[in-house]
């Protein structure tokens, strides 16, 4: 699928200012939707972020965020990262939505190789053409599973909401690769980070990543920690926490505060503010907590 970009028009330059600014607090996506996407400048608007610009689409509901604040709802998490990946090599984004996560580290280390990967044919168009002038970015249309092969992908009313294993709409038959698979393949040598965010799906990522889990310096992992979805796809979020348990590092967990400070916990219930947690090997926590100080010095 190609994306034409549109500038925004004269009415989505006032609501960016109206939202902004505060005025309008709440509620922006159905704005976007009441009205002819003609009326915001097209179907896909190039959007000036804070990462340069990039194309998201209008009638999408997850991307009102991104049109009207020019960044993402997640900014505790993207501020971190912004600082974690300043020392890294390799970073993998699953579920990369519209590539800002992967967008956000090739921009801020032009010497990380970033790897994105998305299953959804529409969000990788944007994912790619984000990504497309970004020479140490590469994006995969494919989810991330347990083993290499065919798959299905659900699509949700909104496309943040897919997933590879609850059945929340009509099912898309897609190519899924393990995280074991593609770091054979790619003959890597290690991994720093990886981001998860698959609406349920993080029990076979997690399980497809056993010899990843057994490198001598394991990855940080940002995962989306969501019970519902979890119980929806037939597990429960202990079933991935005793993966980390099981393996040949001791883990420290982590949310952030409402400033985004981010915090050791023992238990998941105990994280704050969104679902995102922070998983740390030992041997990564002295450069964690040192991206940590450098993040909480630039609030």
């Amino acid at each position: 699928m190609d994306i034409f970009p549109h500038q925004p028009s004269q009415a989505t330059k006032i609501l960016q200012f109206l939202v902004q600014k505060g005025i309008l607090r709440r509620g922006q996506s159905w704005i976007l939707k009441v009205l002819p996407e003609s009326f915001w400048g097209g179907p896909s608007l190039e959007i000036n972020t804070e990462l340069g610009p990039m194309c998201v689409p209008v009638a999408e509901r997850s991307a009102s965020c991104i049109i009207c604040r020019q960044t993402i709802q997640e900014t505790r998490e993207s501020g971190l990262i912004a600082h974690l990946v300043k020392e890294m090599d390799v970073v993998i984004d699953i579920g990369s939505h519209m590539g800002w996560y992967a967008r956000l580290a090739a921009n801020v280390n032009p010497k990380v190789e970033v790897f994105a990967f998305e299953p959804d044919p529409l969000n990788f168009a944007y994912v790619e053409y984000n990504l497309k002038n970004i020479p140490n970015a590469e994006c995969f249309l494919s989810g991330v599973g347990e083993t290499a092969g065919k798959g299905y992908l659900w699509k949700g009313t909104t496309s943040n909401l897919n997933s590879t294993v609850r059945k929340v709409g009509s099912p898309l038959p897609i190519n899924i690769i393990s995280l074991d698979a593609f770091f054979k393949e790619r003959k890597l040598e290690k991994i720093d980070l990886i981001k998860c965010d698959t609406e349920g799906g993080e029990l076979l990522v997690l399980k497809g990543a056993s010899e990843v889990f057994k490198l001598e310096n394991p990855p940080i992992w940002m995962l989306e920690v969501d019970e519902e979805f979890a119980e929806e796809a037939g597990y429960s979020i202990e079933d991935w926490v005793s993966i980390f348990e099981a393996s040949n590092q001791d883990y420290k967990t982590f949310s952030q505060n409402k400033n985004g400070i981010p915090f050791e916990i023992t238990k998941l219930e105990d994280r704050l503010n969104g679902n995102n947690v922070f998983f740390v090997p030992e041997c990564r926590l002295i450069s964690f907590k040192k991206a940590c100080a450098l993040f909480q010095n630039s609030l």
